[in-house]
Parts: C-alpha cells; structure tokens; sequence
C-alpha cells in the first residue's frame, strides 16, 4: 500500500510538473522568437489574452484570472477577455460574479450573435448553478427561439432537465395517511 500510494503521489507531481512545463512552453511561444521581448502592446494584449485561454483549458483558472486582469489593466476591455474572466470565476465556484460579468459583456454592442448566444448559455449555465431554474430556462429558450440549431443537443437537455425541476418545486407536497 505504502508503494501504490508512493506512486500515485509521484504520477500527481509529474502531471503538476507537466502543467508547469506545458504553461512555461506556451509563454515562450507567445514571445517574438526575434527579440525574445512582445512585439508590441497590441501584439502583448492578443498574447496575454491567448495565454488566459490556454491556462483555462489546462483548468488553471486562478492564473487564467491573473492574465485576464494583467490584460485588462493595460486599457483592453475587450468582450473576450471579460467574457473568459467570467468562464474562470463561473468553474471557480464564484457564480453570482461570473452571473454579474455576463451581464456586464452582454450589454455591449460590439458581439457578433454567435458570441451572444455563448455568453447567453454560460449566463444560463451560472443561473442553473445558482439554482435560478427559471431565470436558466427562460435563457435557454430565448437562444432557441434566436437559432433552433446553436448548441441543440446540450440546450434541449437543458430544457428538459430544468423544466423538470420547476415542475417538481411547483407539485405541492402529497400527504401520506398514517
């Protein structure tokens, strides 16, 4: 026993070392292999927020936030970057703020619909987690009466799991006879 729980405390180190190692490969990636410097604030900016994403798929979401907010203090506050902001807070648990950022990009005028009806199913998603159901349901089929096909299989499960719930909230309790 002593030796499997050796092992699988060394396979957790070496997948924490691989993480390490796949996030300082990327890093270096984003540098201008000319002058090993970022190219320029733009050029920064794109990378930074690149490197967010990359550190979200890897579910490093506290490192993704550190970039995302590095990004947005150097004056871009662009959708993308407050959108994934929201993504990391929503998988840290810290809902009512990704709920909150959400709301904030989805008052913008500058998204294209497909990027409104993804930021729509993750508002959906963070008001199912915040047992919102209603609120949940009525986003899911607000992107449907937009585009029937966008994400069709995840939103009529959706639709069908929470449509479920609110109808088991709304029966009212059955008496048993003693």
């Amino acid at each position: 026993e002593k030796e499997t729980s050796a092992l699988m405390e060394m396979d957790e180190l070496l997948e924490d070392e691989d993480e390490l190692d796949l996030a300082s490969e990327i890093e270096r990636a984003l540098i201008d292999p000319e002058s090993e410097q970022p190219a320029n604030d733009t050029t920064e900016q794109v990378r930074s927020l690149e490197l967010a994403h990359a550190y979200y798929q890897m579910g490093l979401y506290d490192d993704a936030i550190q970039e995302i907010r590095q990004d947005l203090s150097n004056s871009s506050d662009s959708a993308e970057a407050l959108w994934l902001l929201g993504r990391c807070q929503h998988r840290k648990g810290e809902v009512k703020e990704a709920i909150h950022l959400y709301q904030t990009v989805l008052n913008r005028t500058d998204l294209s619909e497909t990027q409104e009806l993804a930021i729509l199913f993750d508002l959906g998603l963070a008001y199912e987690a915040h047992e919102e159901y209603a609120l949940a349901l009525e986003l899911f089929d607000e992107i449907v009466s937009i585009d029937e096909h966008f994400r069709e299989s995840e939103i009529s499960s959706k639709i069908a799991e929470l449509s479920s719930r609110i109808s088991e909230v709304k029966k009212p309790p059955t008496k048993t006879l003693h």
